[in-house]
């Protein structure tokens, strides 16, 4: 009978550390630079977490607790190549709680602000000192709920893991687009803060386009459509939702009103280096052609937007030719290009080279 008994209690024990184990997390930059760090408890934020520019300085730190922040928070500013403390406080049960302070680049204090579960508070109320961290007197009278920043939060409530870019006005009041964050199914994350209502974003994910606008913006030297966002209400925590369901309604309207752009890649599914040229509709509605596009075994590179699902393509490799009867003209020269409609729907088109 004790051998049962010691065995359910061994069981009960593995159980239980088994559901408690932390499991840690990193996210990089395209850099291959730490963006952020920190760890999951039971699927939560847990312990001190901290974020990073991309060239690797500091740029938050923050203490969570059952998915909370719960302790000390420090954010950190870089301005012309001078990195400083921007602010620091500190949460109790994910509301600002005690004594906040903002700070310019030489280090001097611009402001201190006092809260008390999420409420500012005067600091007359606090002690005899402004340093004290504990209020002496509540006063729920005079306080009102305010928060510092916007807290900007992506949920990703689709079934694919989702690439975003996000632009937005720093504190420091320069604008700026920061990606690509990659948000997997059923995950939210905290992308920055921010004193400005209004931000933009784009957003696309592995198989059925992207979550795109009229607000036209350059990344890394390409251009992008971006959808416009208001907040609304107090400051705080703020979160913007991609949803499947609403994407899908919004790209049946477009395909109605045939304004569908489609997204146009290429895989090389072959095990040699292939060459290649593609003939297409761009979003201006003429007709182009563009090569070589060199694409190592086994890559997939994307092309460019196109309107039209017919392309053309002629492509070769040391060994094997892919190429049709419709002839064309490219850089002096004639090819003869093999034509190719998609059929599925989406946004995202990949033409596949197969193994001849």
């Amino acid at each position: 009978m004790k051998q049962i008994l010691v065995l359910f209690s061994l069981l009960f024990l593995c159980s239980t550390l088994t559901a408690q184990k932390a499991e840690k997390h990193i996210s990089y930059y395209s850099n291959q630079n730490i963006k952020e760090e920190g760890y999951y408890l039971d699927r939560q934020k847990d312990g001190v977490w901290k974020g990073y520019f991309l060239n690797g300085k500091i740029q938050y730190e923050s203490s969570y607790e059952n998915g909370n922040r719960n302790g000390p928070f420090k954010y950190y500013s870089l301005e012309n190549g001078v990195h400083y403390l921007n602010s620091e406080g500190s949460y109790k049960n994910g509301k600002q709680h005690g004594k906040f302070q903002t700070y310019n680049k030489n280090g001097d204090i611009n402001k201190t602000t006092f809260y008390e579960n999420g409420k500012l508070v005067p600091s007359n109320n606090y002690g005899d000192s402004p340093e004290s961290s504990s209020p002496a007197i509540s006063s729920p009278a005079k306080s009102q709920t305010v928060e510092i920043y916007y807290r900007m939060h992506i949920k990703n409530n689709c079934h694919e893991t989702v690439n975003l870019l996000l632009r937005y006005k720093t504190i420091q009041g320069t604008w700026i687009t920061k990606g690509w964050n990659t948000i997997k199914p059923g995950e939210e994350t905290y992308i920055e803060d921010t004193k400005n209502s209004v931000v933009y974003y784009y957003a696309t994910d592995q198989s059925n386009g992207s979550w795109s606008g009229d607000e036209t913006r350059t990344f890394n030297g390409k251009s992008y459509g971006f959808r416009k966002y208001t907040f609304t209400g107090d400051l705080g925590k703020k979160t913007i939702t991609l949803n499947c369901a609403s994407k899908k309604k919004e790209y049946e309207n477009k395909v109605a009103k045939k304004e569908v752009e489609y997204r146009l890649y290429f895989k090389n599914k072959t095990s040699k280096t292939v060459n290649t040229i593609i003939r297409y509709q761009s979003t201006s509605g003429s007709w182009v052609t563009k090569g070589w596009y060199t694409i190592k075994a086994g890559q997939e590179i994307f092309i460019d937007r196109m309107k039209s699902k017919m392309i053309l393509y002629h492509a070769k490799s040391n060994s094997a030719f892919w190429k049709g009867t419709e002839y064309r003209d490219f850089k002096g020269k004639r090819y003869g290009f093999k034509k190719m409609t998609f059929s599925k729907d989406g946004e995202k088109k990949v033409l596949e080279l197969i193994q001849r």
